[in-house]
C-alpha cells in the first residue's frame, strides 16, 4: 500500500525510487509549507477521510486542500 503523505509531497519519479528515497520526514516538512494540498487517491470515502485528517494534523492552518474528484 503506498505512502499517500509521501507520494504528495514528492516530485513524479520511478515507484522503485519513490520509495526509497522518500522519507516522512521529507513529506512532513513540504507539507508544513504546502499553500495548496490536491488530493488525487483512489475513491474510498474512507480512505480519503483518513488522508485529510492526517493533513490537517501537517499542514499550516491556511493551506488549501482540493480533490480532483
Amino acid at each position: 500500500k503506498p505512502d499517500a503523505l509521501a507520494c504528495i509531497a514528492t516530485p513524479p519519479s520511478p515507484p522503485s525510487r519513490t520509495r526509497a528515497s522518500t522519507s516522512s520526514d521529507t513529506a512532513s516538512a513540504a507539507l508544513a509549507e504546502a499553500g495548496l494540498v490536491i488530493e488525487a487517491i483512489f475513491e474510498n470515502l474512507d480512505v480519503k477521510r483518513a488522508l485529510f485528517s492526517q493533513l490537517d494534523a501537517l499542514c499550516g492552518p491556511e493551506t488549501i486542500f482540493a480533490s480532483n474528484t
